[in-house]
C-alpha cells in the first residue's frame, strides 16, 4: 500500500488502477499446458498471496480502483486499459517489472519500472534489448518465445533470427492487423513454412499480445 501511495504521489495520479490476477485457466493459454509451468511456488509467495486478501480489503476502502476478470491475466487487463484510455487521450503510466507490457508503450504510455534501478523504459531500451520498437515486440515474443514463460520459441524462426528481427525492425508501423498480415506473409513468403508452423506462430502471439 505505501509503495501504491508513492507511486500515485511521484506521478501525480489523476487515477489509480490495479489489476489482478484470478485464480483459474487464462483464456489465451487454453490447451497450453506448458505456459508458466515453470514458475514454483516459494515461501516467500506464499506469503505474498497470504496477504492479498487483506490488502484487497484495505484498498477497497481507498480511492484506488481494482479491476480483475475470470479468465484473464492482470497483463492483460492493463494492457486493455491503457490502449482504451489512450484511445481517449489519457496518458497512461503502467508500473510493472514485467518485459511482456512493454509493447504497450507509445507516446501517451510510459512504462516504469520500479526497484532499486527504478526508471521509465523507453522505446529506445526496448529496441536495444530486443532489436526492435515496442509496437513490434508480440511479433518478436510469438517467434522467440520466452523462458521465463517456460515458451521456447519456435525452431523455425529461431534459426533465422537475424533475418526475422532485421524483418520486424523494417517493417512499417501500421495497425496491429495488418502489422500481423504482414508478419504472416513474410514466414510464408520468406521463410517457406506451412500452415502448420504458421498456426505454431499464431498461438504463440496470442499469448503475448496484453490486450483485446
Amino acid at each position: 500500500l505505501r509503495a501504491i501511495r508513492s507511486y500515485s504521489a511521484k506521478f501525480k495520479a489523476d487515477k489509480v488502477v490495479i489489476a489482478w490476477d484470478t485464480p483459474g485457466p487464462v483464456k489465451k493459454a487454453e490447451g497450453r499446458a506448458e505456459y508458466k509451468a515453470n514458475r514454483q511456488q516459494t515461501p516467500e509467495k506464499a506469503k505474498m498471496y497470504s496477504q492479498l486478501p487483506a490488502l484487497k480489503e484495505i484498498l477497497a476502502l481507498t480511492s484506488y480502483t481494482q479491476v480483475e476478470a475470470e479468465g484473464f491475466e492482470a497483463d492483460d487487463i492493463v494492457g486493455t486499459l491503457a490502449r482504451q484510455l489512450e484511445a481517449k487521450g489519457h496518458e497512461v503510466i503502467v508500473v510493472t517489472t514485467d518485459n511482456d507490457l512493454a509493447q504497450l508503450i507509445t507516446k501517451k504510455v510510459s512504462l516504469f519500472v520500479p526497484g532499486s534501478n527504478a526508471r521509465i523504459k523507453t522505446a529506445a531500451d526496448v529496441e536495444a534489448e530486443f532489436g526492435v520498437p515496442p509496437d513490434k515486440l508480440v511479433f518478436w515474443k510469438a517467434g522467440m518465445g520466452d523462458p521465463s514463460d517456460n515458451i521456447p520459441g519456435l525452431a523455425f524462426v529461431k534459426a533465422r533470427k537475424a533475418d526475422f528481427v532485421f524483418f520486424l525492425k523494417n517493417l512499417a508501423s501500421a495497425s496491429f492487423e495488418d502489422m500481423r498480415a504482414a508478419v504472416f506473409g513474410y514466414l510464408v513468403g520468406r521463410m517457406d513454412v506451412g500452415q502448420f508452423e504458421v498456426e505454431a506462430y499464431r498461438k504463440n502471439e496470442e499469448l503475448y499480445r496484453d490486450w483485446e
